[in-house]
């Protein structure tokens, strides 16, 4: 293990706190893991003043989990807090991390499969942000794939009205993004790739679909959406929507930007709302905050009634491509829809997708499947 991952697993393990866009999380322990989320459910608790589950709700859990490793009961207590309901179902964020997740994911390869410049390549048939240039290691190459220089590719960049640099790998919580436009494109690309480390992925800007827009004109606002590669291919079941027997979508929410900012990153001061397999909107949404609120901040609007179009081009487009990474049973995709109304992937999630504000606005992830999926991971141990 290197100096640098030793000292984050340490210092994340004692405090529950990381780098954005620094710490490597794909290689962090799962101490280390637990302690982020157990630490950041902790603080919703203590915010919001969520009362204590009683004897009997703790006594419940228990049975059902009978046979799973040490968990903390904090998240049911949040669930229950945010929602004002209680249902064992809920898995346990420090236990789908630190077991769950591992059993169904390469986490260690999913660092390396997760990077946006290969995007195309994995997934060519699929409608994406238009790619302008990436760097790899130290080499630029064009959209098509041909190397060129570094002038070459500020030129390239140069000659559209705006485009988006991103961190191609490692980017939580929207670290590593610029907006650029105009005259700016020239005096600040520079900058921009200069201050990311890694790999490097220069894209158009994406328009995202009026009612989308809506929601908050100053970000791309994405469905995020976990869907599950069960172990062998089932039959249709009616607590699933669209389920094929192929990919499982588990949970579906869209994230909405607030303010001044450019995303819509909760962790960015976003919001996260649940969306049906229609496109309806819950009438909560999960803030910063650990709360529920059920307006836009800025904007005022109400998430009930509200329903988004493209929903159903979303769920084709991660039920087309899940299967083709089945290293990795559990991901999280990032969805937006276009002008038209059709799906484009934003960025896929191979590992560390976010649990905690699905289950909060759409309930228990697995649902009724949940002792099943227990069974295939904990075995004759449960």
């Amino acid at each position: 293990m290197n100096t640098r991952l030793l000292y984050d697993n340490i210092y994340t393990t004692l405090t529950g706190k990381y780098t954005d866009g620094k710490t490597e999380l794909d290689f962090l322990s799962a101490t280390a893991l637990s302690s982020i989320f157990r630490k950041k459910a902790e603080n919703f608790v203590r915010k919001n003043h969520y009362a204590p589950l009683t004897e009997s709700e703790e006594s419940e859990i228990r049975g059902y989990f009978a046979g799973c490793p040490g968990f903390s009961t904090v998240f049911h207590r949040l669930y229950k807090g945010f929602t004002g309901e209680f249902h064992p179902e809920y898995i346990p964020d420090d236990l789908y991390y630190s077991y769950i997740e591992p059993f169904m994911t390469d986490r260690r390869a999913s660092r390396y499969m997760d990077n946006k410049c290969y995007y195309p390549r994995l997934f060519p048939d699929v409608k994406m942000p238009p790619v302008i240039c990436n760097r790899t290691g130290r080499i630029w190459t064009d959209a098509d794939g041909k190397r060129i220089t570094a002038r070459e590719a500020l030129d390239l960049a140069g000659q559209r009205s705006d485009v988006v640099v991103k961190a191609a790998e490692n980017s939580q919580g929207g670290q590593g993004l610029f907006f650029l436009s105009g005259a700016e494109i020239r005096t600040r690309f520079k900058e921009a790739v200069r201050s990311i480390e890694g790999d490097i992925t220069v894209q158009e800007l994406f328009l995202q679909h009026e009612e989308f827009e809506k929601l908050h004109p100053g970000s791309v606002n994405t469905v995020r959406i976990l869907s599950f590669l069960p172990a062998r291919p089932e039959g249709p079941a009616p607590d699933h929507f669209g389920e094929d027997g192929g990919t499982r979508i588990l949970s579906m929410a869209v994230r909405i930007g607030t303010g001044q900012s450019r995303v819509d990153n909760v962790c960015s001061g976003g919001l996260i709302c649940g969306v049906n397999e229609n496109g309806a909107l819950t009438a909560s949404a999960f803030s910063p905050a650990g709360s529920a609120v059920y307006e836009h901040p800025d904007l005022g609007y109400a998430f009930s009634g509200i329903t988004l179009p493209g929903i159903d081009s979303a769920v084709r487009l991660v039920k087309q491509i899940h299967p083709r990474v089945g290293k990795f049973r559990l991901s999280s995709w990032d969805i937006a829809v276009d002008r038209n109304g059709e799906a484009a992937l934003i960025e896929a999630n191979f590992s560390l997708g976010i649990i905690m504000e699905l289950q909060a606005v759409n309930g228990p992830l697995f649902g009724g499947r949940t002792p099943e999926l227990l069974r295939e991971v904990f075995g004759k141990r449960r």
